[in-house]
């Protein structure tokens, strides 16, 4: 599971 688009990437980025 990539952390891309995840609550727990960094930085945050919501994903559309």
């Amino acid at each position: 599971m990539p952390p891309t688009g995840q609550r727990f990437s960094t930085p945050p980025v919501p994903r559309v």
